[in-house]
């Protein structure tokens, strides 16, 4: 599957949070007042991990409405090539951002996140056609795999009649030992339904209690273990939260990427030029 210039189903892809509530760049979340200086370094800095370890990345906007969501797209246009996804708070800022990303010409390298249980015919009507798209598969009658595979082919149903070319499926992460529950539900998903896959379990690691009493590097641990575990349960995206943790986050995915390669070529398994194991791992400084 490709979305923009990334193919999404070989190495794992990372997609850093922008604009979120709490992000300290954002001064006015409804009129989209930010920090240009400080977005941008953040930005850039992901794109700097990302071509340093042969890592794929995406950007994610959340944005609380449309009037914030159009500046906030603009902006990242100005600075990034790498595909973005439009996460916004309600159905109409993610419909209107849509209808925007259509008008300037980069259909193509916007996802829409996502179409869930509550989704609307209005919704539902507003994403004809559209290239990429996120199904979150949640079940709140049955939260387990079972359920969640039910939610999926339910909501594939309703997309396939709206012409979308692109579909990622996605579980809910709640708390931290509902990221276990995510990742057998992605993993019954994937077998099942043949979809590239998308969770983002990072951020229920920095609201744990036990984290705020063990530290920073527990919970730096803690990202790190759920990213690996992710990969091996078969995402094919991790959305691993605030963009300021890339410089954390790549090199571990790429020493993952690395090591599963490696252990790969045996089975005569070609490794292309600008995989991780090349560009990091055997990186001699």
């Amino acid at each position: 599957m490709l979305i923009g210039r990334v193919r999404v189903g070989e190495v794992l892809v990372l997609c850093g949070t922008v604009f979120y509530r709490g992000h300290k760049a954002v001064k006015d979340h409804r009129n989209g007042i930010f920090n240009r200086k400080l977005v941008e370094k953040q930005v850039i800095e992901q794109d700097y991990w990302s071509d340093k370890t042969g890592i794929p990345a995406f950007i994610d906007i959340y944005a609380e409405t449309f009037k914030a969501m159009e500046k906030y797209i603009d902006f990242i246009l100005s600075i990034t090539d790498k595909p973005i996804i439009l996460n916004g708070a309600t159905a109409e800022v993610r419909l209107k951002a849509i209808k925007y990303a259509k008008e300037i010409g980069i259909i193509d390298r916007v996802v829409y996140m996502s179409i869930n249980y509550t989704a609307t015919s209005e919704e539902l009507d507003g994403i004809e056609g559209i290239e990429n798209l996120v199904i979150q598969a949640f079940n709140p009658g049955n939260p387990f795999p079972t359920g969640t595979l039910e939610m999926a082919e339910y909501l594939l149903e309703k997309v396939k009649e709206k012409n979308v070319k692109n579909i990622l499926l996605m579980p809910t992460v709640l708390d931290v030992p509902g990221i276990g529950l995510a990742l057998e539900s992605l993993k019954f998903l994937k077998s099942k339904l043949k979809y590239p896959t998308v969770i983002a379990p990072c951020g229920v690691i920095g609201y744990w209690r036990k984290t705020k009493v063990l530290g920073e590097d527990f919970k730096k641990m803690g990202w790190a273990s759920v990213i690996a575990l992710s990969k091996v349960y078969g995402a094919d995206i991790v959305i691993y939260g605030s963009i300021r943790k890339a410089s954390k986050v790549f090199p571990i995915v790429a020493l993952i990427e690395s090591v599963i390669a490696y252990g790969n070529l045996f089975r005569r398994k070609p490794v292309k030029k600008n995989h991780p194991l090349n560009k990091f791992l055997r990186e001699r400084n």
